[in-house]
């Protein structure tokens, strides 16, 4: 139902998954190695803006949908509507990524923690369905902050209270757990830090804080939102000096604060883009944004094993002219733009409607898409 959607989300969801897509696709630009270094300093914050994005939409649900009297069954129909939603594409790139792997990688083991979003949890995950490290961050997010929250409202009368106390529960002690991790090991800021769920629940929190203050403040916000946006712009650049720093993986407060500021940053333009809900771009971008977007989810899973397949199947042939790159890699994007419109078609958006159809009368307060 495209006339739901908010374009400003749009924008910012493509903005992340391009980032993400074109930073890995820069494998089949060698002769472009100065655009190359550039891209790959700010490779990481597309995954950011997707956590912070996250938590704003699945925020607003928490915060609308849960109360006082909240109990078992309010929170298995909100797990039930997340797991339909991202566990079928999981299982079904799983499953790709294990047939691609025992083909092509001699000796290869599965590892059974993929099945259950283990496979980061403690230790970031190996080479095998690289990506999923991520989604594994969202889905103990998505597991773990409900059931917080609503031992929060059993506590306290006040919503606000329990929405504080849920807020430091997770912020803080996820900064406390990085804390500890940073003073008793070898840590760099991309693997041991990026890659483990213990450590990277705060990022979907700060987007479940501009949710409430989206539901409780929306006229301030909204009359805030270019100050926010600029301030937001401070802190996302003050992440991508700390990221690029020579001395961030001895560095202990830029440890710390690489990702929250990230975070903040990305969490304190939402104002600004989730009151933009039309547009007077043309046609073309309009559409790019909305269906990039809509196609997102899909194109995040796909993009890497197509790549690997595209640089075994074609990239050893290429000669090295750099305008033959440039051609490849279009082809390459094309292509991943191509698969990911199949695969919502004819799996992802089929699989939502099951979802849909099984909690047709009992809607959410928002969509959640």
């Amino acid at each position: 139902m495209l006339h739901k959607r908010i374009f400003g989300l749009d924008v910012l969801r493509s903005i992340a998954i391009v980032m993400v897509v074109v930073g890995h696709g820069m494998q089949l630009l060698p002769s472009y190695n100065e655009i190359g270094r550039l891209m790959n300093s700010f490779l990481y914050l597309g995954v950011e803006l997707f956590f912070v994005l996250s938590g704003f939409l699945i925020g607003r649900i928490l915060l609308e949908s849960f109360h006082k009297h909240s109990g078992l069954p309010d929170l298995t129909r909100f797990w039930q509507r997340r797991w339909w939603r991202t566990l079928p594409n999981y299982y079904l790139f799983l499953v790709i990524n294990l047939i691609g792997f025992g083909l092509l990688k001699d000796g290869f083991q599965f590892d059974y923690s993929y099945l259950v979003f283990l496979q980061n949890f403690l230790t970031p995950n190996a080479g095998f369905f690289s990506v999923s490290w991520s989604l594994a961050v969202e889905e103990w997010f998505y597991l773990l902050t409900p059931i917080v929250y609503l031992c929060c409202l059993k506590l306290s009368s006040n919503t606000n209270t329990a929405f504080a106390w849920l807020f430091f529960t997770i912020v803080g002690g996820t900064f406390l757990l990085r804390w500890i991790y940073i003073m008793n090991g070898d840590v760099t800021w991309n693997d041991e830090m990026r890659r483990v769920v213990v450590l990277r629940l705060d990022s979907l929190m700060w987007g479940v804080a501009a949710a409430w203050v989206w539901i409780h403040f929306r006229e301030v916000a909204v009359t805030q939102r270019i100050n926010a946006a600029f301030v937001g712009l401070g802190f996302i650049c003050a992440s991508v000096w700390m990221r690029n720093h020579p001395a961030i993986n001895s560095t202990p407060w830029m440890l710390m604060l690489v990702f929250p500021f990230a975070s903040i940053g990305a969490a304190l333009f939402l104002p600004l883009l989730a009151n933009w809900k039309t547009t007077q771009a043309g046609t073309a971008a309009k559409s790019f944004f909305t269906y990039t977007s809509i196609w997102s989810y899909s194109l995040y899973l796909l993009h890497v094993p197509l790549l690997e397949i595209y640089r075994i199947l074609f990239y050893g042939k290429i000669v090295k002219a750099p305008i033959v790159q440039l051609i490849g890699f279009t082809l390459w994007i094309a292509l991943a733009y191509l698969l990911s419109f199949l695969v919502y078609r004819l799996f992802e958006a089929p699989m939502t409607n099951l979802r849909e159809s099984s909690n047709r009368k009992q809607p959410t307060a928002v969509p959640d898409n």
